[in-house]
């Protein structure tokens, strides 16, 4: 839930006007550039905290 909360945060910032995969292949979004760096930074951050909180085995 973080993760979307980061994305949504960057995009809604850089005024992307719709989302999704489909959208975007159909050129619907309003800032491309900014939506497709809310999903790297939303896949980071996800990557960072499933690596930071996981206990050692």
């Amino acid at each position: 839930m973080i993760e979307s909360m980061v994305a949504s945060a960057i995009a809604m910032v850089g005024q992307v006007s719709d989302s999704g995969p489909i959208v975007m292949a159909s050129n619907a979004i309003g800032n491309i550039p900014v939506f497709l760096l809310a999903i790297v930074c939303g896949t980071l951050v996800t990557s960072f905290l499933v690596n930071f909180l996981k206990k050692p085995v």
